[in-house]
């Protein structure tokens, strides 16, 4: 299966990996960077600055353990000498003590070798130390003033050298290790830069690109339902993917079919239903013109029936006129009735008058 025929869910998962993948890179590159400055600090101020702090006490220190065995030849007093004395026995217990604590910071062969070295020469240096102080206690000042100044002197420059070289060291394995420390510092950062540049690139082409293979599908989804919705059944909608773009278009074709054939029933039943509409109409047509005639006739037999009316209103006026007549008629017969009746009886009277 091509790419561009994947899920838009695939699409992003994808693209969200890739950004997921190369942010998880750069939160281990720096924490893998950070280990190695934290490991390199550890380093300076477990290791280093403690062994220059140390190793410059041991230098005081020497130094002042030459300073008292000067002031406990130069003094004749013998409480003074025992004070001085006593403090020397500090000073070399306290020095003891810082190489001691030295050692157990070394970690490295070359060092403790070093040190090994610097131990043999105070081990020398403080025999020559109990030599001289016993010649100065029992007041043999003058040849403890030439040891002093002589063979003790070579040992405690020599003491002192091998001091200065493990200081030496000491500072430069703390350079080392700060220099280590900027160079992680810079790797980070500049790793860091450089994966956010990527991470904006490959986040800008992944946007890109999920953007134009989602977003032109739809487009096309889009344009195509407008021209449907517009009546334009006739276009062919082709999907090229079986993603959900390509699906939605499958469906927007089956959908523009459908609607084309149901288009197509609509206009052939329109068509009938305009033919059956012209022969009611023409059917329509014959109906008015024989309402027509038949109004027409209607309307002479109303003439007819108008005149017949009259006809008999008037024939009517005649029999009530005539019937007027027979009643006047009756009227003066029943009159001229009455007249005969009293001729009648004026002629009975005139008959019985004559029979009289």
């Amino acid at each position: 299966m091509k790419f561009k025929d994947t899920t838009i869910a695939f699409k992003l998962t994808t693209a969200m990996g890739g950004l997921t993948g190369l942010l998880v890179t750069v939160v281990l590159l720096a924490l893998t960077l950070m280990g190695d400055m934290k490991n390199d600090s550890a380093t300076i101020t477990q290791h280093w600055l403690p062994s220059i702090h140390l190793v410059e006490g041991l230098r005081a220190d020497l130094a002042s353990l030459r300073a008292l065995e000067s002031q406990h030849i130069l003094n004749t007093e013998e409480t003074a000498m025992e004070r001085i004395a006593q403090q020397a026995a500090d000073v070399i217990a306290y020095i003891q003590s810082t190489q001691t604590e030295y050692a157990n910071l070394l970690t490295d062969t070359h060092e403790q070798e070093t040190v090994g070295t610097m131990e043999t020469q105070w081990k020398a240096y403080l025999t020559m130390h109990n030599t001289l102080l016993a010649m100065s206690a029992n007041r043999e000042k003058f040849g403890a003033r030439k040891l002093l100044e002589g063979e003790a002197k070579v040992l405690f420059d020599t003491l002192g050298a091998s001091v200065q070289k493990v200081s030496v060291a000491s500072r430069a394995g703390a350079q080392d290790a700060s220099e280590r420390t900027d160079a992680s510092f810079a790797t980070a950062r500049v790793s860091m830069l450089v994966a956010l540049a990527a991470g904006i690139v490959i986040a800008s082409v992944a946007t890109i690109w999920v953007t134009r293979s989602v977003t032109r599908p739809i487009r096309a989804v889009v344009d195509h339902a407008h021209d449907i919705a517009e009546g334009d059944l006739a276009m062919d909608i082709a999907a090229r993917t079986d993603n959900e773009t390509g699906q939605m278009l499958h469906a927007l074709e089956h959908m523009r079919a459908n609607l084309a054939d149901i288009v197509a029933k609509v206009r052939n039943g329109a068509e009938a239903v305009a033919t059956a509409s012209a022969e009611i109409a023409q059917g329509n047509n014959d109906l008015s013109a024989r309402t027509e005639h038949q109004a027409s006739a209607l309307q002479e037999t109303a003439a007819s029936m108008e005149e017949l009316g009259a006809t008999v209103k008037q024939n009517a006026d005649s029999a009530r006129q005539a019937n007027q007549l027979a009643m006047n008629a009756s009227t003066v017969a029943a009159q001229g009735g009455e007249v005969v009746g009293e001729v009648v009886q004026t002629m009975k009277g005139i008959n019985e008058a004559s029979r009289k």
